[in-house]
């Protein structure tokens, strides 16, 4: 009985484990639906620019409207690295904790110390 109630809790235990096909079947799938949502948010974004250009009265094909586009797309840009500026953790430069050894040297009256 014993041994049933272990193979028992050892099958249970394992039902959970997968294997390492699965896990990058699973992250591949993940990466997938990563680009689709990121393919359907840079359509978007180049609608609402596409309307925003043609709101200000620019023909598609025109140097104008080319330009608006570009100005549009280095606004996203900019904005895009001040977020990951911002989320960025700060770069800590450790100080040294002090001087190791200080020598004093005197000439006449004068006392010059040197930290190294």
């Amino acid at each position: 009985m014993k041994a049933l109630i272990i193979v028992f809790f050892c099958a249970l235990a394992l039902a959970g484990c997968k294997t390492e096909a699965e896990r990058a079947a699973e992250e591949n799938k993940r990466l997938q639906e990563q680009a689709e949502q990121n393919k359907r948010a840079n359509e978007q974004i180049a609608a609402a620019d596409d309307a925003q250009c043609k709101n200000y009265g620019l023909q598609i094909g025109t140097p104008a409207y080319a330009d608006c586009r570009l100005k549009l797309q280095s606004l996203h840009l900019q904005a895009t690295a001040m977020v990951l500026q911002a989320l960025r953790p700060p770069v800590v430069i450790e100080q040294p904790s002090g001087p190791t050894m200080t020598r004093c040297q005197t000439n006449g009256g004068i006392t010059d110390c040197r930290s190294y």
